[in-house]
């Protein structure tokens, strides 16, 4: 099994966190937070010049990465460095857009800091089968009015599929989105990976309810950035705490 399916396995929803990797206004302490917090994979940003998908929050912070310099060898070597201090190893997706530069993905494969990757916009010609031969799972993002496109791309997912809980870009919010009719479909799809729900994912109550469209787990992107920058790493963690226990709440409330 791949790693980045390995949390998927334990039996309960999983929960996903974006880590704005290589803005300059955090550092790379804030990692050993989303694992208190209770992360169980990592979704580390690939910065873009052109995070169009993303919103104020996120696009911003992939900005300011960007602008940095910051690019996927700098983020390998901070993952190298850090993995044999962390408690324990989550998984690790790597999240980009098309403009990502993938010219050392062996190189990272072989330094075993990248389980997956979810690349936003048309692939690269190859790109999917050069992932498939390394070992690397295939993510993929369905947005919430999907084209025929995005069924043939969910249908070659080897990780996990990420629906949106609503239409727009990323970011917290206050619509009280349903994914239910995305997750039901994407099963129908590909029967063999996971779904997971996006967008608007901050907090416990937001997770419980998302919880109840079938997913399998969520994302929570950038409630975590607003987090840091408000309470720094204590607020992230603390916040991750709840939506965690939410999560494993919601999950034996089903069971019953």
């Amino acid at each position: 099994m791949n790693k980045l399916l390995a949390p998927f396995s334990l039996g309960r929803p999983v929960l996903i966190t974006y880590v704005p990797a290589g803005d300059p206004e955090f550092s790379r302490v804030i990692l050993d937070a989303y694992l208190e917090g209770g992360a169980d994979i990592l979704e580390i940003g690939l910065p873009s010049g052109d995070p169009y998908m993303d919103g104020a929050t996120m696009g911003s912070s992939m900005k300011r990465a960007h602008a940095a310099g910051t690019d996927g060898n700098s983020i390998a070597q901070v993952l190298i460095e850090w993995l044999p201090t962390a408690k324990r190893r989550p998984a690790l997706l790597w999240m980009c857009y098309a403009d990502a530069d993938f010219t050392d993905l062996e190189k990272w494969v072989e330094a075993d800091v990248i389980d997956g990757v979810l690349m936003l916009g048309h692939h690269p010609e190859g790109f999917d089968q050069r992932l498939a031969a390394l070992g690397v799972a295939l993510t993929v993002f369905v947005p919430w009015e999907y084209t025929e496109a995005d069924e043939k791309l969910a249908r070659a997912a080897t990780g996990y599929i990420m629906v949106p809980t609503r239409p727009g870009q990323t970011g917290t919010g206050t619509a009280a989105g349903d994914p239910s009719f995305l997750v039901k479909k994407m099963r129908a799809i590909n029967k063999n990976v996971p779904v997971v729900a996006g967008f608007g994912v901050s907090d416990a109550p937001t997770a419980t309810r998302i919880m109840k469209s079938g997913a399998d787990g969520v994302v929570v992107g950038t409630a975590c950035i607003e987090a840091l920058f408000a309470h720094g790493n204590e607020g992230l963690r603390d916040n991750l705490q709840m939506i965690s226990r939410a999560l494993k709440a919601s999950d034996k409330e089903v069971k019953r």
